[in-house]
């Protein structure tokens, strides 16, 4: 298969934490590296761990906020959350060019797919019923292109040869465990067997199948679907939406539909019912594997699904980004305020990270700028201009808050 070799520019909100649409730019960035393409990323909040890794593969990164490009030699713009589609086409000056934008979710404000989804290359939908609630939403099925979660090329290649009667290691892949999953995690403890928590209030990783295939069992939801179908480690799909359990031949569809997050599965289970579910059914899954592994390189490949995409993406016309611009002068004028208030969360950032700096102690204020992060981004992202006085108040809280941690 011949594939025209393009410059392309991936976008995504933030680069700086282990969550799933930043983990996706740096799998994409790969495997277009990998094809020939050349990949660059362009983001509003840059910082480490994700910042590392994507140093360490050389990859530029264009930090919005600071740096104010042309973005004049893109052959394709990826794009990622509504924030960086909008910058792109009104701040900065890009020639016609292809442009996609890929909706990670259906809920996420930031997912919303910008007004003039219309004139976009495609809308990349990753679930059926994330597809179901953009055309309810006005989104043309002529313009969505079904692009799942996905499992890059290493996961295939990293398998998991040797299985236990029963799960002596375990992970809890989750940034927002449910109690049950704590109180599950408990009772294999007085057992002795070993339970991790990964994410956000537990270890902070970057997984690849070289920590996955060191479990017997992963609880998880979501693109952690794809990485145990594909490295042939048992998966148990439950998070804080609850979950149908092993995923099986007959619930496959349906988790499939929903992205394998648990969502309208309607089963919710306390720690002890998780328990003996898991551990009764755990040899009856290991049959799955093969199969599960099967489908998801058929289904789930990210080399497959880009070569599928560029098929036709290569038979569209580049787009004016000029006439879009002209002809949405009020989405202009939203996005400026929008970057303000942006430039005000960055602020309030840089601010913590020097107050945590300061710190004997780091952890207790580490973990509070996380929750006060998500607060901000709260703030940041709306709309109002009658949200500055509510953003210098929670500045004022947040110095209050690291100024009591801090030692005297």
């Amino acid at each position: 298969m011949i594939i025209e070799i393009m410059n392309i520019l991936i976008t995504n909100f933030f680069l700086k934490n282990f969550t799933g649409s930043e983990i996706n730019t740096l799998q994409l960035c790969d495997e277009l590296l990998e094809l020939g393409h050349s990949t660059d990323v362009a983001t509003f909040f840059y910082d480490n761990p994700m910042k590392a890794l994507f140093e360490k593969r050389n990859i530029k990164v264009t930090n919005l906020l600071i740096e104010k490009p042309a973005f004049s030699d893109y052959d394709l713009f990826w794009t990622h959350h509504i924030h960086t589609v909008n910058h792109i086409i009104f701040n900065t000056n890009p020639r016609p060019a292809k442009m996609i934008y890929s909706c990670l979710g259906p809920f996420s404000p930031l997912a919303t797919p910008p007004f003039y989804h219309d004139q976009l290359s495609y809308i990349l939908s990753n679930s059926r019923g994330n597809t179901d609630v953009l055309t309810s939403e006005g989104v043309s099925k002529n313009k969505i292109f079904y692009f799942p979660n996905f499992a890059p090329k290493s996961f295939f290649s990293q398998q998991k040869v040797k299985y236990s009667t029963t799960p002596a290691k375990i992970a809890i892949i989750s940034n927002h465990p449910p109690k049950e999953l704590h109180e599950l995690s408990l009772i294999f403890s007085s057992i002795g067997i070993s339970t991790d928590f990964i994410g956000f209030g537990g270890k902070q990783i970057f997984v690849d199948p070289a920590i996955l295939i060191k479990y017997d069992l992963v609880i998880s939801i979501g693109k952690t679907a794809q990485y145990c179908f594909s490295t042939k480690v048992p998966f148990y799909c439950y998070d804080h939406f609850g979950g149908p359990g092993y995923i099986t031949q007959d619930n496959l569809n349906e988790s499939e539909t929903y992205n394998f997050s648990g969502r309208a599965i309607n089963r919710n289970l306390s720690g002890r019912e998780l328990f003996e579910d898991i551990t009764s059914n755990y040899q009856r899954n290991l049959e799955n594997l093969r199969f599960l592994s099967d489908y998801c390189f058929n289904n789930f490949s990210l080399e497959k699904n880009i070569h599928r995409l560029f098929d036709q993406i290569s038979e569209l016309n580049d787009i004016d980004f000029a006439k879009i611009h002209d002809r949405n002068p009020l989405i202009k004028r939203t996005h400026n305020e929008t970057l303000r208030l942006l430039n005000i969360q960055k602020n309030l950032e840089d601010q913590i990270n020097r107050q945590q700096v300061k710190q004997v102690k780091k952890s207790p204020t580490m973990l509070l700028s996380t929750d006060l992060e998500q607060e901000v981004l709260f703030y940041a992202t709306s709309k109002s201009w009658r949200l500055t006085r509510p953003i210098r108040k929670f500045a004022n809280l947040v110095r209050k808050l690291i100024n009591d941690k801090a030692p005297h």
